[in-house]
Parts: C-alpha cells; structure tokens; sequence
C-alpha cells in the first residue's frame, strides 16, 4: 500500500510522530520503516522508490531486506556523495560473498537473484492486449500464507486466455453466463448468431487456458465461471474469473507437472486485481 503514495510519506510520518514512545510494536515498526525510506528518498534525491518486490529477503542472521526496484530513463544525481550509479556487469563482477558467514546473507541472496527480479518488474509492468478475457483463480494454501498463481510472463494478472478483441459482454450474453454457469448443454436454436459467436469464442479460450496449464479437457465441466461480476480494467479490458473445483480450489500442488504456462505464485495480500 505505502507503495502506493511515496509522496505521502512526510505526512504519514507526522501522523505517526508519537509512534516511538507508544507501546505498540506495531507501530513502533511502521515509524521506523517511514523514517527508513525518508532517508533513502533524500539519499536518492527521489520521492518514488518504485516497485515493492512481493516478498522480503531473510537470512539465518536475522536480517530482512525490503527490495524496491525502479528504472530511471535519465539517471537522476543523488544529492549525497556516498551514492553513485554503476553498469550492473561490474556491479555482479565485484561483488564478492560476506567472509566468515556459513549461509549467505540477505544481501548475496538479492545479488544471487538480481536478474530474475529485474526481470519480474519489467515484465509486471507490460500489459495485455485490449479484449475480454478468462481467467482462472488458483490459489495455493499453505500453513503460513495464500498464494495466488499468475503467470511468470505477465505477473499482474491471474493466468489468462484472450476470448475477442471487444471488452465489452452484451445483456444477452450475461444473461446466458449466469444461466449456463455450471452446464455443459449445447447451444440452444434460439441463440442469436451473436450469442452463438460468444458462446464458441469462450469455450475455446477455456480449452485454451486449461490446455496451458496441463489440465485435462474431460474435468472442464467441474469450472464454473463467476457471474457476480464482470473484472473491469479501464475501458478496454475485461476478464471473466474462471473457479476451479472447491477440492482443486486451494492446494499445495500447483503448477501442474508438464504445464506449458511457466507459473510463480505471490502472496495473496500482495497480488491485487486492478
């Protein structure tokens, strides 16, 4: 969320100003995460730290490092002398493990995986083509989180299939969503060769979708589309939210072995749709 309003950071720390004489660990916690990135914004010389990668870094010394990632078209010139910008080869090329430790620290770890985030965040931040679009919910329980698989290429929607170039989902078509949500029946002689076109569009941007994600055809009547609503992105895009069956709702075991959608999973606080 604080992601969200770097720029209000000045304010958030003076509504918090009491919070280092409060009992509250909370509270003591956020005061000190604010004054953190406060210093990290003069330090830069920039209000937007950018993207909150979705999940810290631990180590086994106690150590939890936060990562924000941002590209600058222009580099801007901090203001304090200590900072300066370096061509990521030489950075990977001198960097070297912390002495004396027997596991990496949060920081070799950040080194270690630094082109795969770099890679999360540009992919993140592409979009999809305008149209209406199925998506399946597929979340991963575990003891201490939920987690919501998307796909590694484009990480800020749920894994999709495109069903035509228009958003938009006529009364009628609605009307027959909600009618047929969980039927497998033919089309009906009386359908509109409109409705008929919807209706052929759908079923194969579902086979589509399960057929990316190993899921075998025959199980395709076990989905239900979700007809309380229509997932609205602006005025172009659209997405119908495709439900797995309740026993496949939530499990341990996804991605499926042999899916040709490559598939990462982020914590369901963290993802939001919109």
């Amino acid at each position: 969320q604080l992601s969200c309003a770097w720029q209000q950071v000045p304010w958030l720390q003076q509504a918090l100003s009491s919070a280092h004489s409060s009992p509250s660990s909370l509270l003591q916690n956020r005061h000190n995460i604010l004054r953190a990135i406060s210093q990290l914004q003069s330090s830069l010389g920039t209000m937007d730290l950018g993207q909150v990668y979705f999940e810290p870094l631990k180590d086994r010394q106690g150590n939890v490092l936060l990562v924000t990632l941002k590209e600058f078209p222009n580099a801007p010139s901090p203001p304090d002398p200590p900072f300066h910008w370096i061509p990521l080869v030489r950075l990977e090329k001198n960097r070297s493990r912390t002495p004396l430790l027997p596991e990496p620290t949060a920081m070799d770890t950040l080194y270690d995986q630094l082109e795969d985030k770099l890679s999360f965040h540009r992919h993140s931040n592409q979009w999809v083509q305008p149209g209406l679009y199925v998506g399946i919910l597929k979340l991963c329980s575990s003891v201490e989180q939920i987690r919501v698989l998307v796909p590694q290429r484009l990480p800020n929607l749920l894994c999709h299939a495109r069903v035509r170039p228009s958003a938009h989902v006529t009364r009628e078509e609605w009307a027959w969503l909600q009618s047929h949500v969980y039927s497998s029946e033919g089309g009906s002689p009386m359908e509109s060769s409109g409705l008929a076109e919807f209706i052929r569009s759908l079923r194969v941007a579902i086979t589509h979708l399960l057929t990316k994600l190993n899921i075998p055809l025959y199980r395709a009547y076990q989905y239900g589309v979700y007809t309380r609503e229509l997932l609205q992105f602006g005025e172009k895009m659209s997405m119908l939210l495709l439900l797995p069956p309740s026993e496949d709702f939530s499990s341990s075991y996804w991605p499926l072995v042999g899916a040709e959608e490559q598939g990462l999973t982020m914590p369901l606080q963290i993802f939001e749709l919109g």
